[in-house]
């Protein structure tokens, strides 16, 4: 739904009764399902305009409009003064005051409105604290939450520069999120080094000096360092993270010795580690005690995938019906027959095993978008296609080779020569018309069911020479329906 970027309607609901024949409503039916949402984004824009404070962030659960009998061709018309007059007098009544204390405020639904919801109000402050500790323990952003340029650290940070967690109370939420295992990857994960380090001097300041003492090496090997480099500082990072969440204090020295122990045995016995380390931590040994030895590989991932489990609430394999989640890329559904052998080719999978699922999802972002930094909250179907949970965490910056971007280009363009409705369609395009498509994907009766936005252009669908009502990747455990151009 093509909202302004300030607007943002989960679901809408349209009734219309028509006095005619059954060709009447269809005809009514092809008007406003091509004219209502452009049509109702302006009226809503016009309505908010001048009644909601620009800085501010209102939330209503529900909001009832009703038109009058209007003739067909006074319908656009009818329907516009509608919502803008409803709208600004719901506002007008029911808008709550800001909370000086905390910007946040809710209102109860006064009992003559009816089915009308409460507005919840916040500042910008509050908006950010919110959506940033949602995102931490699921990897997803509030529906209505949608930062500049999906740069949620970005938000964080400027959010960050005005002081939002000076109170108790942001603090404890952050430090609390902290106390799960997933949501401490997922920081290391998805936020850069400077951006864990000021979120550790902001929620515990105790432990940013010891880290910042431990990570001192920073710069030591240079930007092109060993490979074990990187992995060494992540580990100082997730061991200051684990002492912010079990709310005690550490030496720098402890951090060392705990991320040398969360190191493979082979990352470990590198030489030049020994040789860094041991010019500053002289009195830390690489034989690692059996007290801090770390879980074997595949019980932590396992442990890391139980903790997404149940961050995520929507696994892989969900049996229940769950509340449908926005997705921007639908689209990438339609390239599901060629990702196993692309997959393979690159050496992410074999068979039905997921040998690296932050790559593999990083793939699959790549050929929907053409980036090749990788926001969580942009991912929930292409975990879903990788057969993960999707809570479980995932590299932004996975550092895609150029061999990589080559195959990518080259599948692109095999969907094109195979469907040739297409004819001479470049990647990006295919990608603008049609992967980077607005949806929903939810799960109903253990299945996984994903909406895909229409489009006029989705005539060339008849001429697809591959099905996409049933989709199952040889990673899914259930099957993915897709409605698509009913």
């Amino acid at each position: 739904m093509a909202l302004p970027a300030t607007i943002a309607v989960r679901r809408h609901v349209l009734e219309v009764e028509v006095r005619g024949s059954e060709s009447d409503g269809l005809l009514v039916q092809r008007h406003l399902s091509g004219t209502v949402h452009g049509l109702v984004a302006r009226a809503l824009e016009t309505a908010l305009a001048g009644v909601v404070p620009e800085d501010d962030r209102l939330v209503v659960d529900r909001l009832d409009i009703e038109v009058d009998d209007v003739p067909y061709d006074a319908l656009d018309d009818a329907l516009a003064q509608a919502v803008r007059r409803d709208v600004e007098a719901f506002f007008r009544r029911h808008l709550p005051p800001p909370d000086r204390r905390t910007g946040r405020s809710a209102h109860a639904p006064d009992p003559t409105t009816g089915a009308n919801g409460p507005i919840v109000r916040s500042g910008p402050a509050a908006t950010v604290e919110e959506a940033f500790v949602a995102f931490l323990r699921d990897g997803r952003l509030p529906w209505a939450f949608r930062p500049a340029h999906d740069d949620l650290e970005r938000a964080v940070s400027e959010a960050w520069a005005g002081d939002i967690l000076a109170d108790a109370l942001g603090r404890e939420a952050l430090v609390h999120a902290l106390d799960a295992p997933v949501v401490r990857l997922r920081v290391v994960k998805q936020f850069s080094a400077s951006f864990v380090h000021d979120l550790v001097d902001r929620v515990a300041p105790r432990v940013a000096g010891p880290l910042a003492e431990a990570s001192g090496l920073r710069a030591a090997p240079g930007p092109d360092g060993p490979r074990w480099w990187s992995a060494f500082l992540r580990q100082v990072e997730l061991a200051a993270l684990t002492a912010v969440a079990e709310r005690r204090t550490v030496t720098a020295q402890e951090l060392v010795r705990r991320a040398l122990a969360a190191l493979p045995e082979q990352v470990r016995a590198d030489p030049e580690l020994a040789q860094h380390l041991g010019r500053r931590w002289p009195r830390v040994s690489l034989d690692v005690p059996t007290t801090l030895a770390p879980e074997r590989p595949r019980a932590a991932r396992a442990a890391v995938r139980g903790s997404a489990h149940e961050a995520g609430r929507m696994p892989a394999g969900a049996t229940g019906d769950v509340t449908s989640l926005l997705v921007d890329h639908a689209g990438l559904v339609l390239l599901h027959p060629f990702l196993p052998r692309f997959l393979a080719g690159l050496g992410v999978t074999a068979g039905e095993e997921l040998l690296d699922a932050d790559r593999a999802v990083a793939l699959l972002h790549h050929l929907a978008t053409g980036d090749a930094v990788v926001p969580e909250q942009a991912t929930p179907l292409a975990k879903v296609l990788c057969g993960m949970s999707l809570g479980e965490p995932v590299e932004r910056d996975p550092d895609l080779t150029e061999d990589e971007v080559t195959e990518a280009t080259a599948l692109l363009e095999a969907v094109v020569g195979h469907w040739e409705a297409l004819r001479n369609t470049s990647p990006d395009t295919l990608r603008a018309e049609f992967l980077t498509r607005p949806g929903t994907l939810s799960a109903e009766g253990g299945d996984w069911v994903l909406r895909v936005e229409d489009r006029s252009v989705d005539i060339l669908l008849e001429e697809l020479p591959w099905g996409i009502s049933m989709v199952r990747t040889p990673w899914m455990e259930r099957m993915l329906r897709v409605e698509w151009r009913a």
